[in-house]
């Protein structure tokens, strides 16, 4: 198995053959950390053919197995491959969050947001960024790289007179004046572990809606993100948060730098991996596998051609006329 099949699946949207893939080359192979050789295929994807198909397979990977490696991996795409991608540098402080709730212990977590914080697009108040360095000098007092930037952002805030207050207290500002406001509003900050404490408060429709109206007025990644981490709040995957995000690939993958409306490479086949992953987790849906056949053409590489012959006769015994597999069928014939 070479690295270009593994980019060639990747293009084409066909993650979890990729990751089939890999896993039958790092048994043969018995790579100890098989995480670093697929994160080169990522990087590969995002900081060298700016393809988002490589971000997204990034997301599948850690939300998989949420490991360290697959955190560097999927921080690495979003802001170090993909920089340009709307609210990058939030996302990839939203992914710094959640590695701190599941290592609390481990200032690995801190330093990624202290990472983040001196890229412009990414910076946070100043109160904030003080917030964390906080709780970290309290946690590391004697490692010197946290007490320097403790002490450096304590001198700047006391430069500027300024009285930090916890995020948790402009929360619940926002939250107060206007609750469905804040919650688009912290979406985009990457604040999604604070989300927690209001999402009880809607339906999931609702925040569907929500999570679609940000994409389309502010193109912001973070919307698409943040499907990935409430699924890893739920503890599983499913159909209909599949297809949010693929209806959200076609304005999170847009080239806002592009004075025409154009889209980053790979939109279509991240569109694709989403609707084929939702098909593949409810079989028994056939709307939901006619949806698939609608995406199908002549020369898309994203569809196994055997495989979608036996999609289209599983469609056919259970309808006849349906005209999405009847005129696939025709194609192949």
């Amino acid at each position: 198995m070479r690295i270009i099949e593994l980019e060639t699946f990747t293009k084409a949207g066909k993650f979890k053959k990729v990751i089939e893939q890999f896993n039958i080359f790092a048994q043969a192979s018995n790579l100890e950390k098989p995480s670093d050789r697929l994160e080169g295929v990522t990087i590969l994807m995002v900081a060298f053919d700016g393809n988002i198909c490589g971000y997204g397979l990034a997301c599948f990977v850690h939300f998989l197995n949420e490991s360290l490696d697959s955190h560097d991996n999927v921080c690495n795409a979003v802001s170090g491959g993909m920089p340009y991608l709307i609210n990058s540098y939030q996302a990839s402080f939203a992914y710094a969050q959640r590695f701190i709730e599941n290592n609390p212990n481990d200032m690995y977590g801190y330093l990624c947001v202290f990472s983040i914080d001196p890229i412009p697009d990414g910076e946070m108040q100043s109160d904030e960024v003080f917030e964390f360095s906080e709780i970290a000098y309290r946690k590391w007092p004697k490692e010197e790289r946290i007490e320097d930037f403790f002490v450096r952002r304590k001198d700047r805030l006391n430069k500027k007179n300024i009285v930090p207050k916890l995020f948790i207290q402009k929360m619940a500002k926002m939250v107060a004046k206007d609750k469905r406001q804040a919650f688009k509003d912290l979406i985009i900050q990457g604040r999604f572990l604070e989300l927690r404490l209001i999402r009880p408060d809607f339906f999931e429709h609702e925040i569907d809606v929500m999570l679609m109206e940000i994409a389309r007025e502010t193109y912001s990644i973070c919307a698409y993100d943040y499907v990935w981490h409430w699924m890893r709040d739920m503890g599983r995957e499913t159909a209909q948060k599949h297809l949010l995000m693929a209806e959200m690939t076609w304005f999170v993958g847009t080239n806002t730098m592009s004075k025409e409306t154009t889209h980053y490479d790979g939109t279509k086949e991240l569109h694709f991996f989403h609707i084929y992953r939702a098909a593949e987790l409810k079989p028994e849906n056939i709307e939901l596998q006619e949806k698939l056949l609608s995406l199908y053409e002549v020369g898309n590489e994203s569809f196994d051609l055997d495989e979608t012959r036996v999609l289209v006769e599983r469609v056919l015994n259970v309808n006849p006329e349906s005209e999405q597999a009847l005129r696939v069928k025709k194609i192949l014939v």
